[in-house]
């Protein structure tokens, strides 16, 4: 089962990837027509950082973007959501952090001081999108904790360096396609 899924995959990006360089506007992925972004004028970098519990969606969505815009490349680094909020308030360079919507409220300087006690301020609030529901770190919220999935949050950082590719992607994330990747997933999309 799990070889016909990587071959549907891998059939899908070879769709996108010819008809992108075809010049297409357009393109039908998986059964649903899905507009393609612009690609990017120039080839950047994108620093996106996610909780390993994301792993499985993020990294699928990351290679299905691959054919949506080929002059992005995406450095993922995957860690405990807790960390990963730590690391952009160390100052870490992060174009797009994608993390519990929980912990993000904690350094989104647009939540009150009940969810943001310190008053963080290390994501443009404006760009924050709920993105899916998926699967909780019952380390981070104890093994008697009833919560059996939260809803993960993108948001483009203070440190992004290419805010226009970046909000591409999060656009991608809210996107059609990107919702049938959650499915495949076993995760819940949000529009």
């Amino acid at each position: 089962m799990r070889h016909k899924k990587l071959t549907a995959i891998l059939l899908c990006l070879t769709i996108i990837f010819a008809f992108t360089a075809c010049g297409q506007t357009e393109i039908n992925l998986l059964g649903i027509r899905q507009k393609v972004a612009k690609t990017s004028p120039k080839e950047v970098t994108l620093d996106i950082f996610a909780p390993e519990e994301a792993l499985a969606p993020v990294l699928t969505a990351v290679e299905y973007y691959k054919g949506v815009d080929p002059n992005v490349t995406v450095r993922l680094t995957v860690d405990d959501g807790v960390m990963i909020a730590e690391k952009v308030l160390s100052g870490y360079s992060c174009d797009v952090l994608i993390d519990f919507s929980f912990i993000m409220d904690q350094i989104d300087a647009s939540k009150g001081q009940d969810l943001n006690p310190v008053g963080y301020d290390c994501i443009y609030s404006d760009t924050r999108r709920d993105v899916f529901e998926g699967p909780a770190d019952k380390e981070l919220l104890g093994e008697d904790s009833d919560v059996e999935t939260l809803v993960y949050s993108a948001a483009l950082t203070r440190s992004c360096k290419y805010s226009d590719q970046a909000k591409g992607f999060i656009d991608y994330l809210l996107s059609d396609s990107a919702q049938t990747i959650y499915a495949q997933c076993q995760c819940t999309g949000i529009q």
